[in-house]
């Protein structure tokens, strides 16, 4: 563990010395300032764990120096433990100390073990601090995003149970012979059904995930199989958006290892992004192959790619890019697709092609061990 560092602020040299000798024997990294302006400026370099203050000091003096260091707009420096080590032993000057926010005040002359002592417990305190606010943070931050993902959750849910509704409704007018038009509507009301089936167990694995709960089993899946199982599931929205699906890869391609259903939500995600966002008779490809570290399976598109700017942000929870516009969408779909290929022990890669559009890429290890009895013939 990395040794906590006390700032000395002391103008007298045999005391400083005496006080950096058995901090640092003590276990303790040690600075020293014999001014207050030194001080300030070691402060403001790098915050120490805490800081040893003197009063009368040259150009700053004690009193500032804390006050400064209470009023930074840095919580770091702001939040800083102050002992005050002075020959000012009076109550008044305890008090004016205790009120201008120091952990501590200390009369000279004082017991270099007492001082250790103070120094050491005011640190372990800081420390403690300081993890609960992170942990409150953390738990602050998980609940905003349970309560961001159940209102995303109830307006999706709400949203596609009106077009359930609507169409089985039509369904219902329709006359029997109107097999085309009821077709259509059964159709719609299965890609409906299948989005939210999706969108719940999307939801299931993230928040597993999220809870830092036991990561996903991870078992042999053929690459083959899950591309091609994409393909079809949105061979309807490309049917209707005038776009041209594509395949390609071998069978010979070693499984991956990896979560089948997290796998096949990546895929589709990266599929249904390609045909929302891209333009109208887009070709959207998805394949398949090795690379030297393992396997990958990737989707490929001629729409109007991601800026370099933002393939940072677009990955984060509920953040679109500024190409999105009006477009519907959750922001949760690249999100969702580089958490889960991360819980597998994969990475999502995205880059713009040079020929136009999209390269999202998923990269994962390659099982090792015996590979599945079945596989699809091979797709070109």
């Amino acid at each position: 563990m990395e040794k906590a560092t006390v700032l000395v602020v002391e103008d007298e040299l045999e005391v400083a010395e005496v006080l950096a000798f058995n901090l640092h024997h003590a276990g303790y990294r040690v600075r020293r300032a014999s001014d207050g302006l030194t001080a300030c400026r070691l402060i403001a370099d790098a915050p120490p764990d805490l800081v040893l203050l003197d009063i009368l000091l040259p150009d700053l003096d004690g009193w500032e120096i804390c006050r400064m260091i209470r009023s930074h707009p840095d919580a770091t420096i702001a939040r800083l433990p102050v002992i005050f080590l002075s020959a000012l032993s009076q109550a008044e000057h305890r008090v004016r100390g205790i009120r201008l926010g120091a952990d501590d005040y200390v009369s000279k002359p004082f017991s270099v073990d007492e001082v250790t002592a103070r120094v050491r417990a005011r640190i372990e305190r800081s420390h403690a601090e300081q993890g609960l606010r992170v942990a409150v943070a953390r738990l602050e931050g998980l609940r905003r995003r349970q309560d961001e993902l159940q209102s995303f959750l109830f307006h999706e849910l709400k949203n596609k149970l009106v077009v359930i509704a609507g169409f089985a409704r039509r369904l219902q007018q329709t006359p029997e012979p109107d097999a085309q038009r009821r077709k259509a509507y059964i159709g719609a009301v299965g890609s409906a059904s299948r989005y939210l089936a999706d969108l719940a167990e999307e939801m299931l694995l993230l928040r597993r995930l999220e809870k830092g709960s036991e990561g996903l089993p991870l078992s042999p899946v053929d690459l083959a199989t899950v591309g091609i199982e994409a393909l079809e599931l949105h061979g309807p929205d490309a049917t209707s958006r005038r776009a041209t699906l594509c395949a390609s890869g071998s069978s010979s391609v070693r499984p991956a290892r990896a979560h089948p259903q997290a796998l096949r939500l990546c895929v589709s995600n990266l599929v249904e992004n390609a045909l929302r966002y891209g333009p109208s008779a887009n070709r959207v490809t998805v394949a398949w192959g090795e690379r030297p570290e393992g396997v990958y399976l990737e989707v490929t598109d001629k729409g109007p790619g991601i800026p370099e700017a933002e393939m940072h942000r677009v990955v984060q929870p509920f953040e679109r890019g500024v190409g999105a516009g009006d477009r519907p969408g959750t922001g949760l779909g690249l999100y969702a697709v580089k958490t889960l290929v991360q819980a597998m022990g994969g990475r999502l890669v995205l880059a713009n092609r040079a020929e136009g559009g999209l390269r999202a890429r998923l990269e994962l290890r390659a099982w090792t061990g015996p590979k599945p009895q079945s596989s699809p013939p091979a797709v070109k």
